[in-house]
């Protein structure tokens, strides 16, 4: 996954989601 920065800034994705091998995983299964 990426740093939720670099996500909002260039994926604008919510700030639950992280991208992961390509498709957007909820941010807690990566806690």
């Amino acid at each position: 996954g990426y740093g939720l920065d670099f996500q909002k800034k260039n994926r604008k994705l919510p700030d639950i989601y992280v991208i992961k091998d390509e498709k957007f995983v909820d941010i807690l299964d990566k806690i």
